[in-house]
């Protein structure tokens, strides 16, 4: 199955990713993790970039910054 902005949308919601806006990225293919805060330290949460119309088990196809 390819990525695409509404199953992209669909994935990152189910996992309580926010949508942000990067340069060059289409809209809707970048979000960002929750941070999670574990004994007292908080763990930033990660940007995770979606690759348009790769496919979902594309190793390059999800990238997380």
């Amino acid at each position: 199955m390819k990525i695409t902005r509404a199953n992209v949308e669909k994935y990152a919601k189910e996992r309580g990713f926010e949508p942000i806006q990067i340069d060059g990225v289409p809209e809707g293919f970048s979000w960002k993790s929750p941070s999670v805060n574990i004994g007292g330290v908080e763990h930033k949460g990660k940007v995770v970039i979606f690759s348009p119309l790769k496919d979902w088990d594309d190793p390059k196809a999800i990238t997380y910054e």
